[in-house]
């Protein structure tokens, strides 16, 4: 039910909007009209082991944790590192424009459909374009992934998918050789979930937080966005230009909210048959017309 202390930092650090957090997206269209998405989540590592000597071990647990979570909800799971964060990365293949747009609402903070088409005679212009406010979408985030909602301040029911399960039981007990406070939760639907904690080391990374949060106040995410597609795009306003097909964005640049614009065009087949159709059809017809005359 929990995604463990990885889930906790990410929902913390998008609460707060720090710099110790890193999301990253990646969006690829192909020629067939399909989108795979990917979504990086990492943190600053090497801060909180720092603090915390036993982070690491508490982190591994819990990216295993997390990354069967996510497995359930559909994406493909791959670890994510590089010499500052640690993480995951969230992949969907092979998805509609809709599916798309609904896989990436809740992460961009964007209600509408990101993408769309307009028929243009034999082509069609596809558009990729949305409004990304770092601190609205990581605020959505952090509700969306948020295990526990409480309903009315009802603190015995789990939402999970909308759906709402009524807990049998809880008790909390306290390990006499560790020290670690045990949490254990039963719910309607037969599930449990069990949350071990330190309370000193908890204390701790608290502390830790608090100082990071008052030493550099409203320091943002570290936020970007590429996006690949079939064509040179024919009319955009990325910050970079990786390649004719491929576009980059920084998401937590200093002017909010950031507007992503991308457009590109592809000839309509679908169009072109039923026109070519009607051009044999009247070129058989004048054909003939010519024939009856010169025969009589």
């Amino acid at each position: 039910m929990k995604k463990g202390l990885f889930f906790v930092v990410i929902v913390m650090l998008s609460v707060f909007c720090t710099g110790c957090v890193k999301y990253s997206y990646n969006i690829v269209v192909d020629d067939k009209d399909t989108v795979s998405v990917s979504k990086t989540q990492a943190i600053n590592f090497s801060f909180f082991e720092n603090y915390d000597p036993n982070f690491k071990k508490q982190f591994d647990e819990s990216m295993l944790e997390s990354s069967d979570e996510f497995k359930k909800e559909g994406y493909e799971v791959q670890s994510y590192s590089d010499d500052t964060y640690r993480g995951l990365t969230l992949i969907k293949k092979n998805l509609s424009f809709e599916d798309a747009s609904d896989a990436l609402k809740d992460d961009l903070g964007n209600e509408e459909n990101i993408f769309s088409i307009h028929q243009n005679g034999l082509s069609k212009t596809y558009s990729i374009h949305f409004l990304y406010d770092v601190k609205k979408a990581m605020n959505n985030m952090s509700e969306k992934e948020s295990p526990f909602k409480n309903n009315s301040n009802d603190e015995d029911t789990l939402i999970v998918n909308g759906e709402k399960i009524d807990v049998v039981s809880k008790t909390t007990q306290t390990d006499p050789q560790t020290g670690e406070v045990v949490e254990t939760v039963k719910y309607a639907d037969g599930s449990v979930s069990t949350t071990r904690y330190n309370p000193q080391e908890q204390q701790k990374f608290n502390d830790a937080l608090g100082e990071t949060f008052n030493s550099i106040p409203g320091l943002k995410p570290v936020a970007d966005l590429t996006i690949k597609i079939p064509k040179k795009a024919t009319n955009h306003n990325a910050a970079k230009v990786i390649s004719d097909t491929e576009y980059y964005w920084d998401l937590s640049a200093d002017e909010q909210p950031v507007e992503i614009i991308l457009e590109y065009k592809k000839f309509d087949f679908s169009t072109a048959g039923p026109i070519l159709s009607i051009l044999v059809i009247m070129g058989i017809l004048c054909f003939m017309i010519y024939k009856s005359k010169a025969d009589a």
